[in-house]
């Protein structure tokens, strides 16, 4: 049995929340509390202004926020972004800082025409579509200002602090999966092996070694290759600048990334039979024992003889040729 002759005011709040004082102490009856001041912050916790918030907000159907808030941008590559706003009931139009909209990919450096900006963000619950004016905000601490038109549908609350966790993380980029899988195949689609490690004068040289050979002299080819139209260090600063994570896919295009690093080495190192061997075998890996046994067996059963000047056919004679190979073996 509790006994309370705190009639007013504090019987009455007791009243008009609904919430009398034994109720709060049953709660409370088991934990150990080891000083005042933790005490307090566990009946902020337990009996604090949250509840009160959600009261509000189940109520008049609107969201309880602060002079401060946690915000969620996208960005037209749908890059995740989080960041502090300001809340300004003062304001009619919401503001982003123009540092931080270049920053942000929102606008181009050069741009000195631009006025505002279209973009959407999430606050607490809600995705909002606004249109930001841009301005100088070096001098202020937060860079974004939520205005009036984007306020409706919220209840601003200054008591209200945002956690402190939260006020710590300004910036949170979430990884653009889309976007790293284009730029990995944009430099991929750069580095097609075939064209600049096959020698332009191959037919040249082996008919200069075998001519050499026969003669008892022995002759080192020389080879000439396509010339690569890019920076070996520009192309590989790039592969490494692409961010990648420890998700399933991140963990994928970092794989690709290293093989595209292999691929510019072993391009790099055409002409040095020993540095281009380490290359390759970085690349493709060391024949296995087997392999090497197979490619034997494949050597031992090769002609003595070749056609040295075998038959040369038209594009039209070959074209018949199919034909009449698909008309015999009944091809549809």
């Amino acid at each position: 049995m509790i006994l309370e002759t705190n009639a007013r005011p504090g019987m009455a709040i007791q009243i008009a929340n609904k919430s009398p004082l034994k109720t709060r102490l049953d709660k409370v009856e088991d934990l150990k509390i080891p000083n005042p001041t933790r005490g307090i912050e566990i009946g902020k916790q337990l009996f604090g202004s949250m509840l009160i918030e959600e009261q509000v907000e189940k109520i008049t159907g609107k969201q309880v926020i602060g002079n401060t808030e946690s915000i969620t941008l996208w960005t037209d590559t749908q890059e995740e972004i989080r960041m502090i706003a300001k809340i300004k009931t003062t304001k009619e139009m919401s503001i982003i800082d123009r540092a931080l909209a270049i920053d942000l990919g929102f606008l181009d450096a050069e741009d000195t025409t631009k006025k505002s900006i279209q973009l959407k963000f999430k606050m607490g619950e809600s995705k909002i579509h606004a249109i930001m004016r841009i301005k100088d905000l070096s001098k202020k601490e937060e860079k974004i200002m939520i205005g009036k038109k984007q306020l409706n549908g919220f209840l601003v609350d200054p008591s209200k602090q945002l956690d402190d966790k939260i006020q710590e993380k300004k910036i949170i980029k979430k990884l653009n999966f889309k976007k790293i899988d284009a730029e990995l195949a944009k430099v991929n689609s750069e580095l097609n092996i075939t064209p600049y490690v096959n020698p332009l004068n191959a037919a040249e040289e082996r008919e200069t070694f075998f001519s050499h050979l026969e003669n008892g002299i022995e002759y080192n080819p020389y080879f000439q290759y396509k010339k690569f139209p890019g920076d070996f260090d520009t192309l590989r600063k790039q592969v490494r600048n692409i961010e990648t994570d420890d998700s399933p896919l991140g963990i994928l295009f970092h794989k690709k990334q290293q093989e595209l690093l292999r691929k510019i080495k072993l391009i790099e190192q055409r002409g040095d039979g020993i540095e281009y061997s380490k290359a390759s075998i970085n690349m493709f890996g060391k024949p296995s024992l087997k392999d090497i046994e197979n490619a034997q067996a494949l050597l031992d059963t090769r002609p003595d003889t070749y056609n040295e000047d075998p038959a040369k056919y038209h594009s039209e004679e070959i074209y018949k040729k199919f034909q009449d190979a698909i008309t015999e073996y009944g091809i549809k």
